[in-house]
């Protein structure tokens, strides 16, 4: 019996990425893990955005994962006339806070990158 070969590839992410990128995000969001986004986020943001593909399952590359990494620029707090983007301490370990589900997230994120670039 032949064995198939999967290949994991990480790459940015392209104008016709954004559907499948949308579908990916939106299917976190109605687990409330994290924010949705629709197509003209993706439109406007989509070169801070890679994707992993895996390939070799089907005749077409499937996206499996996307992310991005958008700059925050050292004014951001004037720009926006905010002073600070903290929270007290009693907001930040309250039910509410979703802070550590987003670090986790992160962290779960940044080892599959870490896995489609270096191999398991």
């Amino acid at each position: 019996m032949e064995e198939q070969t999967t290949q994991v590839n990480l790459r940015k992410a392209s104008v016709s990425n954004v559907g499948e990128c949308v579908t990916l995000i939106n299917s976190y969001a109605s687990s409330n893990l994290i924010l949705p986004r629709g197509p003209k986020y993706f439109y406007e943001n989509i070169r801070d955005f890679v994707v992993v593909e895996v390939v070799g399952e089907r005749p077409e590359p499937k996206i499996v994962a996307c992310g991005s990494l958008h700059v925050l620029w050292e004014d951001v707090y004037q720009k926006f006339g905010l002073e600070s983007m903290e929270v007290t301490e009693e907001v930040f370990e309250s039910e509410a806070s979703i802070v550590f589900d987003q670090a986790e997230n992160r962290f779960h994120t940044i080892k599959a990158i870490m896995v489609a670039t270096l191999g398991s």
